[in-house]
């Protein structure tokens, strides 16, 4: 029986019956093929959609094409494009899913860009790293004016408060320079901060709380607004951004680990089965017992066991961020029994596999050695003939 991959009767994906653990989330990829990721925003930003093959690809950013929603096109390989004219481009790319149970610093990098012909201030639309919340949204971006810089142009970074709105530091950051933005999470207060020097955390005096009582998984959103001003004079024209967004990580927040759970599975009576996973980085345990048990119960025991069981359960983990679950499968193995052959002087115990010496094509190495239960057959301790494959 398998678990994320349906190839035959009996077969389920995780999103049937499975448990993920508190950080990790079951997302599809076809209609019989679904895996388990970390809940976190991490990305070398692929293009989009992603392709719905290789099935159990088992690395994340390959084959995902349920992990992002967004409006507009990639068009503008590498990384996430977001272009002057909504449309032309990717207008807003979030997760399908929220992020993170408790206090988190992640970090987005990117850069802006645009055509501006004439050394003078220009009016310019905005784009960000936001947070959406039930009432509203809080964030970190660029945008709202571009200035002369020596010999290039600078944009204006901004930041978005939750009730107050969008706010301008008092700095500006060339086009074209990779600025990281930084968005932080302690108790449930939201602080958002960037840099241009450090990718692991905004310089102090950036670092502005702009929400509050924000508590479980938050969802995300990279957009632009689109939005130019009136421009007739005496304002300074307007003429629309760009950005380009090459990476996600979260710093720190994400679980240590994540897991899925299968439910008990009951094979009808007591039989032998052994539990494996896909990707094979990932670590398999498995339980079994012969009374009934409940899927969160402490017992029995997570030992892998090998005999013979009617009820059984496994699950699956990983520590790798990179790591996608993609596969739980009980094999069946073959089951052992005793047999007694008669013989002129004594009587010989065989060890085989049942279906296997049934079809008369056992194959191994035959070897006589002593046993821990010899003197329990009553036998020849020195005469006991065991089959080996």
């Amino acid at each position: 029986m398998r678990f994320g991959r349906v190839i035959k009767s009996g077969d389920q994906l995780f999103a049937a019956m499975c448990q993920p653990s508190s950080g990790a989330v079951i997302l599809s990829r076809q209609s019989i093929d679904d895996y388990v990721r970390f809940r976190i925003p991490d990305t070398d930003c692929p293009p989009l959609p992603r392709p719905s093959s290789p099935l159990d690809s088992g690395v994340a950013d390959q084959a995902e094409p349920n992990r992002w929603r967004y409006s507009g096109q990639y068009t503008y390989p590498p990384y996430w494009r977001f272009s002057s004219t909504m449309g032309s481009a990717l207008d807003w790319v979030q997760p399908s899913y929220p992020c993170y149970e408790g206090n988190f610093l992640t970090r987005v990098t990117a850069s802006a860009g645009g055509v501006f012909d004439y050394p003078i201030y220009y009016f310019c639309d905005y784009f960000g790293l936001f947070v959406l919340l039930n009432n509203g949204v809080a964030g970190i971006g660029f945008g709202g004016y571009v200035r002369p810089a020596g010999g290039t142009f600078a944009v204006d970074m901004v930041l978005w408060h939750s009730t107050t709105g969008g706010r301008h530091y008092n700095a500006q950051v060339n086009l074209g320079t990779p600025v990281h933005l930084f968005v932080r999470r302690t108790g449930g207060d939201i602080s958002v901060g960037w840099s241009t020097t450090n990718p692991n955390a905004p310089i102090p005096e950036t670092e502005i709380e702009v929400a509050y009582g924000v508590y479980g998984p938050v969802q995300f959103r990279l957009a632009k607004d689109f939005y130019l001003p009136p421009t007739d004079p005496p304002n300074p024209p307007a003429r629309p951004i760009s950005a380009t967004v090459s990476q996600w990580r979260t710093i720190y927040g994400a679980p240590s680990s994540i897991a899925v759970t299968t439910p008990v599975v009951d094979v009808g009576e007591p039989r032998r089965f052994k539990a494996r996973g896909l990707p094979p980085a990932a670590t398999v345990q498995w339980r079994a017992s012969n009374t009934p048990f409940n899927p969160d119960d402490p017992s029995p025991s997570w030992t892998n066991p090998e005999g013979e069981y009617r009820y059984w359960q496994a699950r699956m983990a990983t520590t790798q961020q990179e790591v996608l679950l993609e596969r739980i499968e009980l094999v069946e193995l073959a089951q052992k029994l005793v047999f007694e052959i008669p013989c002129p002087t004594r009587t010989l115990y065989v060890h085989h596999a049942q279906e296997t010496f049934a079809r008369g094509n056992a194959k191994g190495v035959v070897s006589i050695h002593r046993t821990p239960t010899d003197e329990g057959y009553g036998i020849d301790s020195e005469r006991v003939l065991t089959v080996d494959w």
